[in-house]
C-alpha cells in the first residue's frame, strides 16, 4: 500500500511538472504570434482560444480524471476491454460528436455575437477538432488509474511542442504575406488538433507496446456495468474537472464573447474595438506566467495533504505553507511587473499602448493563484462540484460587470471587470474554505510584516534602478534592461524574504535547489 501510495505521489510531481512546461510554452509563444502578426492577428488568435484551450483540457484533465476515478472504483486489475475500455470510448465518443455538433451549428451566430462573422472558420475547425479527443483522453485516463503518469506528461509536452511551432511558423507565414491575417483562427486550432494526434500516436503506442509485455486485459468483471453509471461520471465529474481548470480561461471567454460589442458602445469603430482588443490581449501570456509559477510550487504539496497517513496537524500545516508560498511568489511577481511593465511591454510588444489597463489587469495575478491553490486543496478533499460551480458563478459576475464597466470606462473596465469579479470570488471560495476547515487560518503561515518588507524593498530598488539607468531605445540593450532589472527585483525580494525569516525550511524545500536556499537562509536569516 505505501509503495502504490508513493508512486501517486510521484506520479503527481511529474504531471505537475510537466503542467508547468506546457503552461510555459503556452505562455511565450504568444509573444511571436503578436510580434509575427500585430494586435490584429493576436486578436483573431485570442477569440479563437478559449474553445481551444477547452479541447485540450478535456482531452489532458477532463475525461482521463473521470476514466480514473471509474478505474479506481473498479479495481484497476478488473476492468476489461469489453465492459470498461470500449464502453468508455462510445460514450465519449457519442458526448464529443454532439458537441462538435453543437459548436458546427452555431459557428456562424457564436461568430456574429462576438462582432467578427470571419471567426466562423475558425469554430467550424474546433467542432471537427473535438473528434480526436476521445482516444488520447480514454488512453491518458487508462494510465492515471494505475498511477503511471509519465506517458501522460509526456503526451501533454509533445502536444504543446508541436502546437506552438505549428502556430509559430503559421505565424511566419502571414507575416511574409503567404497567408491571410484571419487564417491565425482556423489553422491555429488545426495545429492544436495536429498536436492531439502526434500525441495520440504516441501513448497509443506506448499503450499498445505495455498491452503487449505486461498484463494481458482480459473479460475479467463479473457481470456488465451498467452504461449510465459511465454516463454520469464521464458527464457530470468529468466537465466538473474541466470547469475547475478553467478559470482564467472562463474570464477570457466572457471578455471574447462582450469586449469588442462594448468597446463600440464605449465610442470606437469597430476596427479600432478589434485592434485595442488585440493590445489588452498581451497581457494574458503575462498573467498566465505568473499565475502558473505562482501556483505551481505551492501545488507541488497538495499530494501530502491529499495523503491519507499524514496526521491532522501535519495537514493542516500543509495547507498553510501552500498558501504562504503561493502569496509570496504572486505578490513578488505582480509588484514587479506593475513597475516594470513599460519596458515588459516596449520589449516584447515593442510600444507602450494599454499601459493603465494592463497594469490593473496584472494584479490578477494573486487572485488567481490563491485560487487555483485554494481551490486545489477543496478539490483534494473531494469538493469538486462545489468548486466547479464557483467557476461557473465567475463567469457570470464577469460578464455583468463587462455590460457595465467597458461602455464606461473602455479597455480599463475590462480590467477592472476582472479584478472585481476575480476578488469577489476569493471572498466567496475562502468563505466556503472556512466552513470546511474551521480550525484552520488560511493565512497563518504568511509573514505579513516580512513579505510587506520585501515588497517594498524590491520596489524602492527597482524605482531608483530605473531612475538611475532610462530605458533604452535599441531591442536588444533592452532585453538586457529588462533581464537585469527582473533579476535584481527577484533577487532582492527573496534576500528580503529570507533575511526576515519568511519562509520555514519545509517551504524552501519546496522549491527548486531547496538544499541551498537552506544553507542561505542559515547564513542570512535574522535567528542566526
Amino acid at each position: 500500500m505505501k509503495k502504490q501510495r508513493n508512486k501517486f505521489i510521484q506520479g503527481a510531481f511529474i504531471l505537475t511538472l510537466a503542467g508547468i512546461v506546457s503552461k510555459i510554452l503556452s505562455a511565450f509563444y504568444r509573444i511571436p504570434i503578436q510580434n509575427l502578426t500585430g494586435d490584429l492577428g493576436f486578436y483573431f488568435y485570442q477569440q479563437i482560444y478559449p474553445m481551444i484551450a477547452f479541447m485540450m483540457i478535456l482531452a489532458l484533465y477532463s475525461f482521463p480524471a473521470a476514466i480514473s476515478k471509474m478505474g479506481a472504483q473498479i479495481g484497476i486489475q478488473r476492468y476489461s476491454l469489453r465492459y470498461f475500455i470500449i464502453p468508455n470510448a462510445i460514450i465519449l465518443f457519442c458526448i464529443q460528436f454532439a458537441l462538435a455538433l453543437l459548436i458546427y451549428i452555431a459557428a456562424p451566430h457564436l461568430a456574429n455575437l462576438v462582432g467578427d462573422s470571419r471567426l466562423a472558420d475558425g469554430y467550424v475547425v474546433v467542432a471537427f477538432s473535438l473528434l480526436f479527443v476521445p482516444l488520447l483522453a480514454l488512453i491518458r485516463g487508462l494510465y492515471q488509474a494505475s498511477g503511471e503518469m509519465e506517458v501522460t506528461a509526456i503526451s501533454q509536452v509533445i502536444e504543446q511542442i508541436v502546437r506552438v511551432g505549428l502556430i509559430v511558423f503559421i505565424a511566419m507565414m502571414i507575416a511574409i504575406g503567404n497567408m491571410d491575417i484571419g487564417a491565425i483562427a482556423p489553422y491555429g486550432v488545426l495545429a492544436s488538433a495536429l498536436g492531439m494526434i502526434v500525441a495520440t500516436i504516441y501513448a497509443l503506442s506506448k499503450y499498445i507496446h505495455s498491452r503487449k509485455n505486461g498484463v494481458k486485459i482480459e473479460n475479467s468483471l463479473p457481470s456488465e456495468i451498467p452504461y449510465g453509471y459511465y454516463i454520469k461520471t464521464l458527464i457530470f465529474f468529468g466537465f466538473a474537472v474541466a470547469l475547475n481548470h478553467m478559470m482564467f480561461i472562463i474570464v477570457q471567454l466572457a471578455d471574447v464573447l462582450t469586449v469588442v460589442p462594448l468597446l463600440e458602445k464605449y465610442g470606437l469603430t469597430v476596427q479600432e474595438a478589434i485592434k485595442w482588443k488585440g493590445v489588452f490581449d498581451r497581457a494574458v501570456p503575462l498573467i498566465q506566467l505568473g499565475m502558473v509559477i505562482g501556483s505551481s510550487f505551492a501545488l507541488a504539496l497538495i499530494p501530502y495533504i491529499a495523503n491519507a497517513k499524514q496526521e491532522k496537524e501535519e495537514k493542516k500545516e500543509t495547507i498553510q505553507e501552500a498558501i504562504a508560498i503561493s502569496m509570496y511568489i504572486a505578490g513578488g511577481a505582480v509588484v514587479g511587473l506593475f513597475i516594470l511593465y513599460p519596458e515588459t511591454n516596449m520589449l516584447l510588444f515593442k510600444d507602450l499602448n494599454g499601459l493603465l489597463s494592463m497594469r490593473v489587469f496584472i494584479i490578477s495575478i494573486v487572485l488567481l493563484a490563491f485560487l487555483m491553490t485554494i481551490n486545489a486543496i477543496l478539490q483534494s478533499y473531494g469538493h469538486i462540484f462545489r468548486t466547479a460551480s464557483y467557476v461557473g458563478l465567475l463567469f457570470m459576475i464577469k460578464i455583468g460587470l463587462n455590460l457595465i464597466f467597458i461602455p464606461k470606462l473602455g479597455l480599463l473596465g475590462a480590467a477592472l471587470a476582472s479584478l472585481v469579479s476575480l476578488f469577489i470570488l476569493c471572498i466567496v471560495t475562502a468563505r466556503y474554505f472556512k466552513r470546511k476547515f474551521r480550525h484552520l487560518a488560511l493565512f497563518a503561515q504568511l509573514k505579513k510584516k516580512a513579505y510587506l518588507m520585501s515588497l517594498l524593498t524590491m520596489s524602492l530598488v527597482l524605482l531608483m534602478m530605473k531612475w538611475l539607468v532610462p530605458m533604452p531605445v535599441l531591442r536588444p540593450y533592452l532585453m538586457v534592461y529588462v533581464l537585469t532589472l527582473v533579476t535584481l527585483g527577484a533577487v532582492v525580494y527573496f534576500i528580503m524574504l529570507l533575511r526576515h525569516d519568511a519562509l520555514t525550511d519545509k517551504q524552501l524545500q519546496t522549491l527548486p535547489l531547496g538544499h541551498i536556499w537552506l544553507q542561505l537562509e542559515k547564513r542570512i536569516g535574522k535567528k542566526n
